[in-house]
């Protein structure tokens, strides 16, 4: 938890030495997946504009799309970790069962 914790005050406060405005610019996304050999597998993405991107795949090599990208905007900090604690912990229903856009 602690880790993930990490990843998201790195995405949400730009606070990292060394890091400027073009790299956090490049590399403003961060992602979890959570899934199985043989499919399926979930993504939560968090970006730095406080945007969640949740997908549902049907493989691990991103082919078979099980639903469409679904958003949701303005996330805060806490509510990120929260999503991602979730599919850390498998709780797809959960994740899943959200207001996404």
């Amino acid at each position: 938890m602690a880790q993930l914790a990490e990843a998201v005050a790195e995405l949400y406060h730009e606070i990292l030495p060394g890091m400027t405005e073009n790299d956090y610019a490049e590399h403003g996304a961060a992602s979890l997946c959570h899934g199985f050999d043989d499919g399926p597998m979930y993504v939560l993405e968090v970006d730095r504009l406080r945007e969640v991107t949740w997908e549902e795949w049907g493989d691990q090599d991103y082919e078979q799309e099980l639903a469409p990208p679904r958003r949701m905007r303005e996330v805060t900090e806490d509510q990120a970790l929260r999503l991602w604690s979730w599919l850390a912990e498998g709780q797809i229903d959960r994740v899943r069962s959200l207001p996404w856009e």
